[in-house]
């Protein structure tokens, strides 16, 4: 007597709805937590990680995609299954502000670490160099990106840039103080701005190119 073959499609949509979910979960917490892992590893190590990363997905996709259909006669709801993960996870990358949540978390947990250094600046505790650049004090460097600050001073203005990004090359982002709450002039501190946008009274998050 003849032993049936069992159907491939169930173990194949298993196998990919896994890779799917264990490829969606690592995405969306590296995502998440990028910003951490830019400062251990640096930007050209995360660079290729995330590119390994993302190649994965985007072979991943088009899989589903191509499962379902060949599949979808047979059992729509598990032909599905493998997409709806991966069309749930892009969603997730594109409407979560995972960037902004961070940066809004890193704000809040360094603001006293933030006022205090204000008050050493406007003290006079702290002294820019000839390019404005003032080295924190090692129980302070934590709260900017490679433990320096930009004090400047003028026009009765005192500005303290904290870094929470800063490029290999120019583009750099992160906090601005400003002491009469204006905000920051176009070409301040060479940063060409894209992004400035008040977060508290004398205080601005900004980005540049």
């Amino acid at each position: 007597m003849k032993t049936q073959k069992q159907p491939l499609a169930t173990p194949l949509m298993s196998t990919i709805a896994a890779i799917s979910i264990f490829y969606g979960v690592i995405i969306i917490m590296f995502t998440a937590v990028q910003w951490i892992i830019i400062d251990f590893l640096g930007p050209f190590l995360v660079g290729p990680l995330l590119l390994c990363l993302w190649s994965g997905f985007l072979i991943l996709l088009p899989g589903s995609i191509i499962y379902f259909i060949f599949q979808f006669n047979k059992n729509i709801k598990k032909a599905c299954l493998p997409l709806l993960i991966n069309v749930f996870t892009i969603l997730i990358l594109v409407f979560v502000p995972f960037t902004a949540i961070w940066l809004n978390i890193e704000f809040r947990l360094n603001k006293n670490a933030y006022d205090e250094v204000i008050k050493m600046v406007e003290n006079g505790e702290l002294q820019p160099n000839s390019i404005g650049l003032t080295r924190l004090p090692p129980e302070y460097r934590r709260i900017s990106r490679g433990g320096d600050i930009v004090v400047d001073k003028q026009d009765h203005v005192t500005s303290v840039f904290f870094y929470t990004y800063r490029g290999v090359l120019d583009n750099f982002s992160g906090y601005m103080y400003r002491s009469d709450n204006s905000f920051p002039p176009p070409d301040f501190m060479g940063g060409d701005w894209v992004q400035v946008e008040r977060k508290q009274p004398k205080w601005f998050f900004c980005a540049s190119k």
